[in-house]
């Protein structure tokens, strides 16, 4: 028996029985950069849903004061923002100070609110279905960022549909965030 043609985009991969091979929607997809200059929730909902990794990029991100930000997964347009299990140490030259939050995967990145911070975070599904978040984000002026998490499947109660990027103290002034997520 042969396998009939796949569509464009989908790439062929064992079934879960690892019986046969199957079809699947495969590739990376890249949402629009969105401007994180105005206003304290930045929401993309044009991620691939039920991807199993998401890859938060920020760019030059600020707010009009300490920039301290959350990450919260969306299901089916409903964010998603307690029972997150979160941490974040910011390291400078001289010292270091860490927070926990249960709010969204979090960091706080230090200084005053002309401080932008650059890098990623990344969010992945293990096999349980629980979400794992580790990320490495560095601001302006030199400082490092450290931050992880997770939030159970229990907790998250379907599948992923969106992200909501959140600044938690002062709006937004500056910056772009955008997501690659892969099935």
């Amino acid at each position: 028996m042969r396998l009939p043609k796949g569509t464009a985009g989908q790439v062929l991969q064992m079934n879960s029985g690892a019986t046969a091979p199957e079809w699947a929607t495969g590739g990376l997809s890249e949402t629009s950069p969105a401007a994180t200059t105005s206003g304290t929730t930045v929401t993309i909902d044009d991620v691939l849903d039920g991807a199993k990794r998401y890859t938060v990029n920020f760019w030059a991100v600020g707010a009009t004061s300490d920039l301290r930000v959350r990450v919260r997964l969306r299901v089916g347009g409903t964010t998603i923002s307690t029972n997150y299990t979160s941490t974040t140490t910011l390291l400078t030259n001289s010292s270091q100070s860490g927070a926990s939050f249960t709010d969204g995967f979090g960091f706080n990145a230090g200084g005053s609110g002309s401080d932008k911070i650059s890098g990623i975070l990344t969010i992945t599904k293990n096999s349980t279905g629980d979400f794992i978040a580790s990320g490495v984000l560095s601001n302006d002026v030199g400082n490092t960022i450290h931050c992880g998490g997770r939030i159970t499947s229990s907790d998250v109660g379907g599948t992923v549909t969106g992200l909501a990027i959140v600044s938690v103290n002062g709006t937004f002034d500056s910056g772009n965030v955008w997501v690659f997520s892969e099935p």
